[in-house]
């Protein structure tokens, strides 16, 4: 993730190999794991990209307590603010 929140994917063309993915400034964390990109906004909602830059997100989530996001092998884990975590398959 960009220092502006913008999110780019490199496709390994050099030079000209940058795709912008997404330029939300809500977002807070990205995450990615095995061919999944996640972003959580600040607002708690979490995305999942689903192949097409800008609008191809999916919201797998909104809750404004979630603080964090963490992306293992084949789990998102969702971390609130209490501490619990939620863990969803991918």
């Amino acid at each position: 993730m960009h220092k502006d929140k913008r999110i780019w994917v490199y496709t390994g063309t050099p030079i000209t190999g940058w795709i912008e993915l997404d330029a939300n400034p809500q977002t807070r964390y990205i995450a990615a794991s095995h061919g999944n990109l996640f972003q959580l906004h600040q607002s708690g909602q979490i995305w999942r990209y689903t192949g097409v830059p800008h609008t191809g997100w999916f919201e797998m989530d909104n809750n404004s307590q979630t603080k964090k996001i963490v992306a293992t092998q084949t789990k998102l884990h969702q971390i609130f603010q209490s501490g619990r975590i939620l863990s969803h398959f991918v």
